[in-house]
């Protein structure tokens, strides 16, 4: 009788490692999705339909509050998706530290070091 009873607390206690295991990773992949950061700060999701895999990114380090520099190259498969997201303007504005956002981006890239390619 013993030996059944710990045949079924083993398998027990693998089934639950199996399923906090599995939390955690689903949980892991959530909060590490970058679109949520995109969401969060910039009122955007890059569409799932785009189908869109990161090839580079840089920032500027870890910072107190996470306010950082960020910068990532997305690669699209389907680019139609992107283009809708967005009301593009060749319209260029002031910012609250620099007279456009060209110039803003410029020194951005120039402060992470991002090649020109």
């Amino acid at each position: 009788m013993k030996k059944g009873c710990l045949i079924k607390g083993s398998i027990i206690a693998v089934a639950l490692l199996c399923i906090l295991g599995f939390a955690a990773f689903m949980g892991w992949r959530v909060m590490s999705d970058y679109n949520r950061a995109l969401n969060a700060n910039w009122g955007f999701k890059v569409p799932w339909q785009s189908q869109y895999s990161e090839i580079y990114k840089t920032d500027s380090g870890p910072s107190f509050h996470g306010d950082g520099l960020r910068y990532h190259v997305y690669s699209y498969k389907y680019e139609d998706f992107i283009d809708l997201m967005f009301a593009w303007s060749p319209v260029e504005r002031e910012t609250n530290y620099y007279d456009s956002y060209s110039e803003a981006v410029t020194q951005w890239l120039n402060d992470l070091e991002v090649p020109e390619e």
